[in-house]
């Protein structure tokens, strides 16, 4: 009878789960057919997130042609390195986390005390392709950057107030047209209020997907679209 309660708790999850924003792949978002020219796509051995959502957003990033990357949430940068690594020649990627042992970490740090935030692309070639900013992300501005960003991948604190949070400093930064990816959409769990902030966007009238076999979100954000957000 546990065993049978767990399989309908699990069940129940699942069909919870899969009913949300639409799933798509990025190829549908982009217009691109499916293995039609296909991607050349680097991996490094560990890459922290599951290949199942690492490569979609791999695939977006290339598929749309984006130089300009921000990446708000570091820790150990497995996802930094991945991203920036799979950038065209002339493509850089900035990335925030909060600062060594600070007050600030009451905001939502994921590394541990000794742990150094981007360990994992320090050394590479890839890091020529990375700028470290170590600042609260809910200070960010336009002033932190010399670039607006035609990709913004959201991955700090999960929390409701701190996805929405990052979620306007994303559009601020976001240049006429281009995409935000939110890490987290696909989860059930009352602590991380990506999925209700996705929810109530689309609610609103946005077009958000699911992105297919990922536990991310995306948006592919034209400038109408971030205004009317904003608002």
């Amino acid at each position: 009878r546990f065993l049978q309660s767990i399989s309908h708790t699990q069940k129940a999850f699942q069909k919870a789960a899969n009913m949300g924003l639409p799933e798509v792949s990025a190829y549908t978002i982009l217009s691109r057919q499916e293995n039609k020219e296909p991607l050349a796509i680097r991996m490094f051995g560990d890459t922290g997130l599951p290949h199942s959502t690492l490569v979609p957003m791999i695939e977006c990033l290339k598929l749309s042609g984006a130089k300009r990357v921000l990446e708000i949430g570091t820790q150990f940068g497995k996802t930094t390195w991945h991203l920036a690594g799979n950038l065209p020649e002339d493509g850089h990627l900035w990335t925030v986390d909060l600062p060594p042992a600070s007050e600030t970490d009451k905001s939502g740090r994921e590394t541990q005390p000794g742990e150094e935030v981007g360990a994992f692309f320090q050394g590479t070639p890839e890091k020529e392709k990375i700028t470290q900013v170590l600042k609260n992300s809910l200070e960010l501005g336009p002033d932190d950057f010399p670039t607006l960003f035609d990709y913004v991948f959201v991955d700090a604190n999960h929390a409701y107030d701190f996805a929405r949070a990052d979620t306007i400093t994303a559009l601020r930064l976001l240049d006429e047209e281009g995409f935000i990816v939110w890490h987290d959409y696909y989860t059930l769990d009352p602590r991380i209020g990506v999925r209700r902030l996705l929810h109530e966007l689309e609610a609103a009238g946005f077009e958000l997907y699911h992105l297919a076999g990922s536990t991310c979100a995306v948006a592919r954000v034209s400038s109408e679209m971030r205004d009317k957000l904003l608002a």
